[in-house]
């Protein structure tokens, strides 16, 4: 026996499956039931629209949705003698692929109603301009698009096939039915279709039989309900133009077309610019645009989405291949299926005798594959290579690449096959993988220790990481690793450290005033696309000696921030606007937030003494006074720290009795900077929440405590303003806030200027 007639494995795409003339799928009752959930619907939409948006620029792009193995019987033998009197001519039992197949069913159904809502409503526009000579133009292509989406209408309307009988409705007979709860009949007495997805498809032939599609038909089943609601809003959301990601609007007129109309029969001719047309009415505007995009999403769908259709004779075998199918080994990841190239650069290196460059190559792909290879899970696997190259395209063009594997995968290839130093281009990339693995994502000193300069005390750089890390400020990857990269060049500790206190003082000023991240990534975008600067901030801008342009960039933002648009920065105006909205925010808070407070309260009382004039109040000491802005002193709040530093509440967050001033009863102010002070979390369990007399009195206590280390005693000396406050109501912690406040920003503004 020949093994093609055992079995014939041929790529097909959805449309080639669904409409094979006289074929319908039927499921046997061994298999589970349909149970695809929310999130498996979301990401084969994501699978589809990453396609769609690869199609503008690749003729080759697909979405390939795996295997789909069948068992041809023809006969019926497999199907109970009820099922047999009335069988399709064609009957294929699914053995892998279900779910799948049963979710595009489902999509394909409710791209059906709602294209023929369309197109309804198309011909209603084109009768309204039929009269006017100016449109005459506008109906004409309305007219050919119309046609064109009809051949797509008609492609999807394979979810059930027609019989050629009498019966109205029962002539057609659902794609997929299932054994033990569905009956192929073409008499209404003996039909039956009350599995979940056969009784929905029943429904929708209903409609389509009667030409009703004012109201979508909905689904018996709850997990079909669910899975309906979930495909009509991602539906919805492509209509709306979110064709090619969820999060950005595509304009029409900046998509070409042409592959779609060479590779899935899709064409709108002129339509986009007679869109700009005065005549007509946004409505109607609306209304095209809608059809358009999701005819171009259905026609990417039934011809660029495709399948491994796997056909079997028997079922041993195709049990056989089930089992060897679902034990081969997890999907490559973006960066698996881009080694390839590299290794055929290598042997093109070899091969005109360039051993020193084969040599380097392959020491940095080695360090990529060294981070990578070191995760055995899969899934971990995975999200590390999103990771890697979403940050790698972002410093190595400027834009990220997308995270969808297809898209990561077009990514690397194409951009090193452009290239014209691909060994930099791998150094770039091994850099990338080492900053974000061994300095990021990694708990581990060795490689942080490298970029410290011995003699710097504070260690302001490893304060700095610390800091951007534990908030998840993730845009600034991209920039710290073009930084690391020069950093490996040069080995300037002074220069890298410039470069991660900007990003910290820029980071905790922008969030310290608005509570939130409020537009900071978009700044980062314009650096990096090349919209905030003469050029481009990736591997191709020596960021190291060229961070005064980005402090000034970033000292404009400040004042756009907060003092308005196109204000000029000056540090004490900029200063006093930023105070205004800072003391107002709720600067302490759980998650993020909370490790720019603990940065704010450390630049507080760097360098700081009791003020001689306002015993509870600080001023500016001598240099050296109580240097609290340090690494030190910042890992001394983590968890495995010897002295466990934690931020206290002096008014709690929830008074244990009432003897509190009522005027911080509305609890507005509670968890400002005024109202905050660190104490070990010995001293802070003690405080707890006490009375303002007896946290006072504990507060004295610890201001002349000799008995403890010197960082401690420093702190309690500090815990001395606070204990000299006549009271503690609402007009000392405002001033004390602004008090506090405008020391951070005196010390933190210095990290953020740098001068050339």
């Amino acid at each position: 026996m020949k093994l093609n007639d055992v079995f014939e494995s041929t790529p097909k795409s959805v449309h080639e499956v669904i409409s094979e003339s006289g074929t319908c799928f039927h499921i046997p009752e061994y298999q589970r039931p349909y149970s695809w959930n929310e999130d498996k619907v979301s990401r084969l939409f994501d699978d589809i629209k990453a396609g769609c948006s690869v199609l503008v620029e690749h003729d080759d792009a697909i979405t390939f949705l795996g295997t789909l193995l069948t068992v041809d019987d023809y006969k019926g033998t497999s199907l109970s003698p009820e099922l047999k009197a009335e069988k399709p001519p064609k009957t294929r039992l699914v053995i892998d692929g279900q779910q799948r197949l049963t979710t595009l069913t489902l999509i394909s159904t409710r791209l059906y109603l709602k294209l023929n809502q369309y197109l309804n409503e198309l011909t209603d526009v084109t009768n309204t301009y039929n009269d006017d000579n100016e449109a005459g133009g506008f109906c004409e292509e309305i007219n050919k698009f119309s046609d064109n989406l009809y051949n797509i209408v008609a492609g999807l309307r394979f979810f059930s096939k027609d019989t050629n009988s009498r019966d109205k409705y029962n002539r057609y007979y659902p794609l997929l039915s299932r054994s033990g709860e569905d009956t192929w009949s073409k008499q209404k007495n003996q039909a039956r279709y009350n599995s979940a997805i056969a009784e929905y498809i029943h429904k929708v032939t209903k409609a389509t039989v009667d030409d009703d599609f004012h109201v979508l038909p909905s689904a018996a089943d709850t997990t079909v309900s669910a899975n309906l609601k979930v495909i009509d809003q991602a539906l919805m959301q492509i209509s709306n133009g979110y064709i090619f990601n969820n999060e950005v609007v595509t304009d029409l007129c900046t998509i070409d077309f042409r592959n779609y109309q060479q590779e899935t029969f899709f064409d709108i001719g002129d339509l986009p610019s007679l869109l700009k047309s005065d005549f007509l009415t946004d409505k109607d505007v609306k209304l095209v645009k809608e059809a358009i995009y999701l005819s171009a999403f259905s026609s990417y769908l039934l011809y660029r989405t495709c399948f491994t259709f796997v056909s079997v004779n028997n079922l041993d075998y195709a049990f056989d291949m089930f089992e060897a199918l679902n034990t081969t080994g997890e999907p490559l990841t973006a960066y698996e299926t881009f080694r390839p190239k590299a290794i055929q650069f290598f042997h093109s290196l070899k091969e005109r005798s360039l051993i020193n460059e084969d040599k380097e190559g392959r020491k940095y792909l080695g360090i990529v594959d060294g981070y990578l290879n070191s995760i055995s899970d899969a899934n971990k696997k995975n999200d590390a290579t999103k990771k890697l190259v979403e940050v790698f395209s972002y410093a190595k063009s400027g834009k990220r690449c997308g995270t969808h594997i297809s898209q990561q995968r077009r990514y690397l290839i194409d951009s090193f096959s452009a290239s014209d130093d691909k060994l930099k281009y791998l150094q770039q990339l091994a850099d990338t993988a080492e900053f974000l693995f061994s300095i990021w994502y990694s708990s581990d000193e060795t490689i942080v220790s490298q970029c410290v300069d011995s003699l710097d005390q504070q260690q302001e750089f490893k304060l700095s990481i610390g800091l951007l890390k534990s908030t998840g400020h993730e845009i600034a990857r991209p920039f710290l690793s073009i930084a690391y990269h020069y950093f490996k060049q040069e080995r300037n500790t002074a220069k890298f450290k410039l470069c991660t206190k900007l990003l910290a003082a820029f980071w905790t000023l922008r969030r310290a005033g608005t509570g939130g991240t409020a537009g900071i990534d978009s700044r980062y975008k314009e650096l990096y696309s090349g919209s905030a600067l003469a050029d481009k901030v990736t591997f191709d801008f020596p960021i190291l000696d060229r961070i005064s342009e980005i402090s000034h960039f970033f000292q404009q933002d400040i004042s756009n921030t907060f003092s308005g648009k196109n204000t000029t920065f000056d540090i004490d105006s900029t200063r006093k606007d930023w105070l205004k909205k800072s003391i107002k925010i709720q600067q302490y808070a759980t998650g993020k937030q909370l490790g720019i407070c603990r940065l704010l309260l450390l630049a507080s009382m760097h360098n700081m003494a009791i003020d001689p004039e306002c015993s509870w109040k600080t001023v500016q000491g001598k240099e050296g006074c109580n240097p609290t802005l340090s690494f030190y002193n910042w890992s001394e709040f983590l968890e495995n720290s010897k002295i466990q530093f934690t931020i206290e509440h002096i008014a709690p967050q929830q008074p244990k009795d009432f003897d509190w001033d009522s005027s911080l009863d509305d609890g507005e102010l509670i968890n400002t900077l005024g109202n905050l002070v660190i104490l070990t979390r010995g001293d802070n369990s003690e405080a707890s929440n006490n009375s303002w007399l007896t946290k006072q009195a504990l507060y004295k206590e610890l201001a002349i405590k000799k008995s403890t280390t010197g960082i401690v005693r420093n702190y309690n000396q500090f815990i001395q303003s606070v204990a000299n406050a006549p009271a503690w109501r609402t007009d000392i912690i405002v001033e004390r806030s602004e008090n506090l406040l405008n020391n951070s920003w005196n010390n933190l503004i210095n990290w953020l200027i740098v001068k050339s």
